[in-house]
């Protein structure tokens, strides 16, 4: 959380701007992120989702 607050400070914090940040572990079924469900836990495509820190189609990861 520190490093997240550290990235939001320049337009939040340093404002003077009331923020909020709520973190949740929601049903993966019930979230996409540019129209993908979430890959799931431990695979290729979650790596690729991390390294790329965006939403990647599926099966993009090479090795």
């Amino acid at each position: 959380m520190d490093r997240y607050e550290a990235v939001l400070a320049p337009w939040t914090k340093d404002r003077g701007i009331d923020w909020e940040v709520q973190l949740t572990e929601d049903d993966r079924n019930l979230w996409n992120e540019n129209g993908m469900n979430p890959p799931l836990p431990g695979t290729d495509d979650e790596e690729l989702w991390r390294i790329q820190n965006k939403a990647v189609l599926y099966g993009s990861y090479k090795l």
